[in-house]
């Protein structure tokens, strides 16, 4: 992708959407163009279009009490943008997003796959690429229980104590947010390279095949885990660390945080344990002067804890795509974690204005310049 592209997603605020958007902004050669559901009932949807070297079509609905609606919703949608690409005067490559029920012999699988051959047929007459992603289940953190996957729901409920119950214990097949979003960049990379019309049907392949019942076991372990030592599970394990980063996504971290750590004294002083890991990582410790603030960056993969040893610091993380700012003020006089979730960019101060600061640090990976997934943001 040697040159800047410019693309929309409609339904951009949805949970793969939004996922998008994310690593969108920081890859320079992608530049987003805003997309708002009202579009798709006004003439703004063209001039959208006309800004879009791309448009990943995401919007639809995806559960409904009522599968006619839901049917009419997902056709209804590609006939729009179908006839406005056509209308506009600089038409947009489409990146369609499908699902594997299009194989199956409900309404939600055919309106999915009616509305890809809209855009199909649509794209061929603009002489523009079309490329269709057929997806299967789909988590990772920010996913919407209840709604967008099962991953989402069991952790929901552990998060909030809420009983799990299994109606189908089937065999599902599952595939993380990161995973997938590497299909729309191939695709995206395709595109660009080609500049010419072609079609393309992709079935996304997943990378974890699991019975709903162990599904529900292995996120049991990993939040008791958690929330009973602040063990972090094998990260090895990119399955599991994946689960972990998920659950992490569903805490409030008002409450959570800061973890307080069981201090044990005695005549020689005192000793906290600070991290149990079933697998390997990266310990470090810094010296901070005071009224200093480091870190200022986020990951997209990294799990990375704090562990104030000796002084005073604030410690803030927000979200990059979102206003809310969480604070925590800790010491060494009362040991405590804060952990980092992924996408939210961090910092530490020390506060205090004499005395420097000593910070424990562990990060679920060893540094590697070449791939530091480190991405400067100011909190």
């Amino acid at each position: 992708m040697n040159n800047q592209l410019k693309i929309g997603i409609t339904g951009s605020s949805g949970f793969i959407g939004s996922s998008l958007i994310r690593y969108f902004q920081i890859i320079d050669e992608i530049v987003v163009i805003p997309f708002n559901k009202i579009f798709f009932s006004s003439d703004k949807l063209v001039d959208f279009i006309e800004s879009c070297d791309i448009v990943i079509h995401l919007a639809g609905v995806n559960r409904s009490e009522d599968p006619s609606l839901l049917y009419k919703k997902n056709i209804e949608l590609a006939k729009i943008l179908a006839e406005s690409n056509s209308k506009a005067k600089s038409k947009a490559h489409i990146i369609y997003s499908s699902s594997t029920q299009e194989e199956l012999d409900n309404l939600y699988g055919k309106s999915k796959k009616i509305a890809g051959n809209i855009l199909e047929n649509s794209c061929k007459l603009n002489n523009v690429s079309f490329v269709k992603l057929i997806i299967p289940n789909v988590f990772g953190p920010f996913s919407k229980p209840f709604y967008n996957t099962v991953v989402a729901t069991f952790c929901f409920q552990h998060v909030n104590n809420i009983p799990t119950i299994i109606k189908n214990d089937s065999l599902i097949g599952l595939i993380y947010i990161d995973e997938l979003i590497s299909y729309f960049l191939n695709s995206i990379e395709k595109i660009s390279k080609n500049k010419l019309n072609f079609k393309q049907s992709i079935k996304v392949k997943h990378t974890k095949s699991i019975k709903v019942s162990n599904l529900e076991k292995m996120i049991e372990s990993i939040f008791n885990d958690y929330i009973s030592s602040a063990i972090v599970p094998d990260v090895k394990n990119s399955f599991k660390r994946n689960l972990f980063i998920t659950m992490i996504s569903f805490f409030n971290f008002d409450e959570f945080y800061p973890f307080k750590l069981k201090k044990h004294i005695d005549s020689r002083g005192a000793f906290s344990e600070v991290i149990r890991s079933k697998s390997m990582g990266q310990f470090s410790f810094s010296t901070t002067k005071p009224e200093i603030e480091r870190g200022h960056h986020f990951h997209t993969r990294k799990i990375e804890r704090f562990c104030v040893i000796s002084g005073r610091a604030e410690i803030k993380f927000r979200r990059i795509d979102s206003d809310k700012i969480y604070t925590f003020v800790v010491d060494g006089d009362t040991p405590s974690i804060v952990d980092m979730p992924v996408w939210y960019t961090h910092m530490i101060k020390n506060i205090s204005k004499n005395d420097d600061l000593l910070t424990l640090f562990w990060i679920s990976e060893h540094y590697n310049e070449k791939d530091p997934d480190t991405y400067l943001n100011k909190v």
